[in-house]
Parts: C-alpha cells; sequence; structure tokens
C-alpha cells in the first residue's frame, strides 16, 4: 500500500469508490448523482488536494480529497455542477442551497473540508489515518487555517475514528450528522 497524489487515469475508479462507499439509500441506484454531489469538482478543481491509497498494482483503493478554500468551491460548484445535480435529483438540489448558507460561517474559522471514502478491504489498516495526514501536512504548508467535514450520526466508527485523529464535534444537523473540524 502507498499513499500517492491523485493522477488523471484514478478519474473513474476514484468515481466508482465514491459510488461504492455511499451512504443513503437514496445514493445506491444513482452513480452520477453520488459523483456530481461528491467527487467530480474535486478531482477537477483540486487535484492539488487528492490523494490516493494505492494497491500493489498501483490502483486506487482509496482516497482524500478536500477543497481548501469554501468560497471558491461553493462558488464553482453552484458554477459548473448545481445545475446536473439539479436535473438528477430536486431533493440534493435543495440541500445543497442550503448548504451553501449552512457551511459559510464554518468556513470562516475552518475553510478546507474533506471527503474520504475506503474500500471496505482496506479500512482498520492504517490507510484513512495516512491520507488525512498526508492531506493535512498539505493544508498545513498552504497555511490552511482549519479543516471540516460531516459524517452521519449512524457512522459511530467514523466519528471515533475522527476523534482520535484530533477533530472535535462543532455541532450538529437534525441529529442526523456531525459537523466535525480541527484547526491546522
Amino acid at each position: 500500500m502507498q499513499i500517492r497524489k491523485y493522477k488523471d487515469s484514478d478519474f473513474e475508479k476514484v468515481r466508482q469508490i465514491c459510488f461504492e462507499t455511499a451512504r443513503g439509500k437514496q445514493f445506491q441506484t444513482n452513480k452520477e448523482l453520488v459523483c456530481t454531489l461528491f467527487c467530480d469538482y474535486y478531482l477537477t478543481y483540486e487535484k492539488d488536494n487528492c490523494f490516493i491509497i494505492s494497491a500493489e498494482n498501483d490502483e486506487a483503493v482509496g482516497y482524500v480529497f478536500c477543497a481548501e478554500n469554501f468560497d471558491d468551491y461553493i462558488n464553482k460548484y453552484f458554477e459548473v455542477y448545481f445545475s446536473k445535480v439539479k436535473s438528477l435529483s430536486k431533493k440534493e438540489a435543495f440541500i445543497k442551497r442550503c448548504e451553501k448558507i449552512f457551511y459559510r460561517k464554518i468556513a470562516k474559522t475552518y475553510p478546507a473540508h474533506l471527503h474520504i471514502d475506503i474500500l471496505e478491504e482496506y479500512r482498520g489498516k492504517g490507510n484513512g489515518k495516512g491520507l488525512i495526514r498526508k492531506l493535512l501536512d498539505s493544508l498545513k504548508s498552504k497555511v490552511v487555517k482549519g479543516i471540516y467535514l460531516t459524517v452521519d450520526t449512524q457512522n459511530q466508527k467514523a466519528i471515533k475514528f475522527y476523534y482520535k485523529l484530533g477533530f472535535k464535534k462543532l455541532r450538529s444537523i437534525f441529529g442526523k450528522a456531525l459537523i466535525m473540524c480541527k484547526k491546522i
């Protein structure tokens, strides 16, 4: 296993990992929606903030990526991806509009946000910790002052994992998700 920078040749494999690891019934049948919501922006506009865990054959088996500046991210996202989200799911489009308002205040202190996904068979082996440390080191070198993430409250393993990495609970979203944050 090795942690490395994302390469354009990883694009389809990373999208597949994003889809395979998505939680929630609404995401289990619509790969385009999942990847448009949680993946494509980062692979196109934040390549420098994308890290891959790769197996022996150099194939991606997990990733972490982030937007280092929420305002830049949300503006570009609405310019490029929002109309596609709206055509795929009116509900997710509404949620995205709410996120635009909701996260703006959080992003003043924690301007970066991350997504991490690892295929099931590669979890619990230190890969997630390695990916996040690599990302945090990269953000620190760019003088990014803080990062946040959103995690489903049902995902207790992930919540414990983030606490071990020094993230703290910032707030709950209707008891369904936690926003966790860390100063860098």
